[in-house]
């Protein structure tokens, strides 16, 4: 639940220095949150409607492609161990959920419950 880790790291002693990704998400206000993998898995599923909704909005879609620097992959709130001590992540090409270490540069969207 991305909620309930947000509420973890908010706890911890220099959470938005230490934790950069979910101090962007909480800039957007109350409620919003650093989706756990699961739910980006369920956004990865749904990408297509999500990102017409957003496009008929005007806001900016998912990357969906490998390009850039960062590909199409999105950090999770949820953490792992071994072999990397980091956090998992979503590549929003093929939709797999892998660990990765903290030094990695990708994408970060902030989501809110409704």
């Amino acid at each position: 639940d991305g909620s309930k880790n947000m509420e973890k790291v908010q706890n911890m002693e220099k959470w938005e220095t230490n934790y950069p990704a979910f101090k962007w998400c909480a800039e957007y206000g109350q409620g919003w949150y650093l989706p756990a993998y699961t739910e980006l898995e369920q956004i990865y599923a749904n990408r297509e409607a999500i990102n017409a909704a957003l496009s008929a909005k005007g806001y900016k879609t998912l990357v969906l492609e490998h390009t850039g620097p960062t590909k199409s992959w999105y950090w999770s709130s949820t953490e792992c161990s071994a072999p990397y001590v980091g956090a998992y992540a979503c590549p929003f090409a093929n939709g797999d959920t892998i660990g990765c270490g903290k030094e990695a540069a990708m994408y970060v969207r902030a989501v809110l419950a409704y």
